[in-house]
């Protein structure tokens, strides 16, 4: 059964995605602004993609605990805060720099990596269910 969401809990959702989505932000900001690249091999790169992993999967965790019990909604959620990374910030720099091509690159990176997004928020969406059946025992 699908149920449909209604405009107070639409506003929790986005209540509860906005501390993760602002962290990704600044977090995305950060390496723009001092031109830290995200290579591979830079161990700040290798933290900055953890942080921005656990940012996706506490939104999937948020959710769960404040909005609903849905994990479809938590993965959405993930994915939310993935696509402003993505779009919003990264392709935004690039458009804004003129560099299309990269702009274009940023899109093709949010549709082929758009399902670890999922995942992750689901993850995170599991561990709020763990949490609250721990609560209830």
């Amino acid at each position: 059964m699908i149920q449909t969401m209604q405009f107070n809990s639409v506003w929790r959702f986005a209540i509860a995605i906005g501390i993760p989505t602002l962290l990704v932000i600044a977090l995305a900001i950060l390496p723009l602004a001092s031109y830290i690249g995200y290579a591979a091999w830079q161990p700040n790169a290798i933290v900055l993609l953890v942080m921005r992993a656990f940012l996706m999967a506490s939104a999937g965790y948020l959710v769960i605990r404040r909005v609903s019990n849905n994990l479809w909604a938590a993965a959405v959620a993930g994915l939310i805060v993935f696509l402003v990374e993505q779009i919003g910030v990264f392709g935004l720099w690039f458009v804004l720099n003129g560099q299309f091509d990269s702009a274009v690159r940023t899109f093709y990176a949010f549709a082929m990596l758009s399902w670890v997004a999922m995942i992750l928020g689901t993850l995170g969406g599991i561990a709020g269910r763990m949490r609250d059946s721990r609560r209830r025992d």
